[in-house]
């Protein structure tokens, strides 16, 4: 059976349009489609820099305000300890009226010391400060080894391997490597807190003097929700809270807080800034518009590249025709 010639130009033309399809029209459109997930791929992976950096830089700022409350913790010990009268009422004659209203309650009144310590020439506690009452400093025994790290810094003992964190002389330590005050992040009681130590002498003591062990003020500062409120209004951290275990809720930044030997002290979680989301949700509306484009301008090319692959196979069918009927003959 012989086909019409109409069908057979039909034919001709699907046949060319498959042919430009294959040849042209996919490598386009695989071009593209990469090119689209390229750029895709390159604004998501900003977006997750930027969130990593962001929380690192929070990461380190909380670091810092526990830094600085523990410096502020350590100078209003060293304000007492190192005062003329401390010196007169706890070193020189223990008086444990005055340094029950003047070292504890002071401290737990005035700066909202948790604990408050002091600690003799042999490290034998002789006053204890629980709550707005002394207590027997033998109720402390058995946490007397949570107290020992800042003591054997204050005494020369420590190791280079200490995890103490040294808030120092402006000369350094002293011959033997003891300090005049030290303070750390650490334990106590389970809870993390920040343990400050000041050896009782005054500022125009000798050296020699200083060193002949001292009795020691120590307090010890729970890092609570009144601790943790006051960085919150510092560095705007959203929810930041203490947490049990490193599972929070989702969304949520967990900081492992440890000390030099890796041992945690604490788990803070806070909702953290993402800035990331900022840059794709500022992206994103530009990426629809390109997208867009980029499909507008495909559908014109290939309405183009049907039009002119129609066109040629016609003209392929004309020259065909002429060329099988000869109008000379």
């Amino acid at each position: 059976m012989v086909q019409a010639p109409s069908d057979i130009v039909e034919k001709r033309k699907a046949h060319g349009w498959r042919h430009v399809r294959l040849s042209v029209v996919v490598p386009i459109g695989i071009i593209v489609a990469v090119a689209i997930l390229c750029v895709v791929v390159a604004v998501l992976g900003s977006a997750q820099r930027a969130d990593e950096v962001a929380l690192n830089a929070e990461r380190q700022l909380f670091v810092r305000a526990l830094g600085h409350h523990a410096e502020r913790v350590l100078r209003a010990v060293e304000g007492i300890a190192t005062s003329e009268a401390g010196v007169q009422n706890i070193r020189v004659r223990f008086d444990p009226t005055w340094v029950q209203n003047r070292v504890g309650l002071r401290l737990q009144s005035l700066f909202d010391q948790d604990f408050v310590f002091v600690a003799d020439s042999t490290d034998k506690l002789v006053y204890a400060l629980l709550g707005n009452r002394s207590v027997d400093p033998n109720w402390f025994n058995s946490t007397k080894h949570e107290l020992m790290p800042a003591l054997d810094l204050l005494r020369g003992r420590a190791t280079e391997n200490t995890d103490a964190i040294a808030l120092g002389d402006a000369d350094g330590p002293l011959p033997g490597g003891a300090h005049h005050r030290a303070v750390r992040l650490q334990n106590f009681l389970g809870r993390p807190a920040i343990v400050a130590a000041v050896a009782v002498a005054a500022r125009s003591d000798t050296t020699a003097y200083i060193d002949a062990a001292p009795p020691v003020v120590m307090s010890v500062k729970l890092i609570d929700e009144h601790v943790l409120d006051d960085i919150t209004s510092r560095l705007q951290l959203q929810n930041l809270r203490s947490v049990d275990n490193k599972h929070a809720a989702d969304g949520d930044a967990v900081f492992e807080l440890a000390d030099r030997r890796g041992q945690t002290i604490g788990l803070f979680a806070w909702t953290p800034k993402r800035p990331g989301a900022e840059i794709v949700g500022s992206v994103v509306p530009f990426m629809a518009i390109a997208l867009a484009g980029f499909a507008l301008l495909a559908a014109l090319v290939l309405r183009h590249m049907r039009r002119t692959a129609a066109m040629i196979a016609a003209g392929e069918s004309r020259l065909r025709h002429l060329a099988l009927h000869d109008p000379l003959c």
